[in-house]
């Protein structure tokens, strides 16, 4: 008989979180296209299913002008191969969050997905070194752990959203 982690493993796996670090970005949404999506973006954690939800968010392909473009398109590009890797069948929960102080939007991503992310990337221009804190380095663990899909993939996931 199949348990029900089982029955759900193909659905969870299409559930990726994609969090845009943005502390070094200092006036990210009070100025150019930062400013122009701070109503749908700042504080917000948005689902993704297909490329033609970028449009409405005001994510756009690099186009050279930084008035328009959101981070020289960064989010695009990296939208734009998850789905090229996942096809339409994918969910991708984004969100942009400055994440100098603490990691706090994993938690809300998280909660917002309902507990179902179980593939988180992170863009992030922090530079991590040797300045990692127990905390961060418990972090790159569990997302070492999902990466590479070990058995207690679920008790990992869990354990990581509620010890950050």
């Amino acid at each position: 008989m199949e348990t029900l982690e089982q029955a759900l493993q193909p659905q969870l796996k299409k559930v990726t979180g994609l969090l845009f670090d943005i502390s070094k970005q200092a006036k990210f949404f009070e100025e150019g296209a930062g400013l122009a999506v701070k109503d749908k973006l700042q504080g917000n954690v948005i689902e993704i299913n297909s490329m033609d939800d970028l449009k409405e968010l005001g994510i756009a392909a690099y186009s050279g002008d930084t008035e328009k473009d959101l981070l020289f398109g960064i989010p695009y590009y990296h939208i734009n191969h998850f789905f090229s890797i996942q096809g339409d069948n994918g969910r991708l929960f984004i969100m942009f969050a400055n994440c100098g102080a603490d990691w706090n939007a994993i938690d809300q991503m998280q909660h917002a997905a309902h507990g179902m992310i179980n593939q988180l990337g992170v863009w992030t221009e922090q530079s991590f070194g040797s300045k990692l804190t127990l905390k961060q380095k418990h972090i790159v663990l569990i997302w070492l752990q999902i990466y590479n899909q070990k058995p207690l993939l679920w008790r990992t996931r869990t354990l990581l959203y509620q010890s950050c």
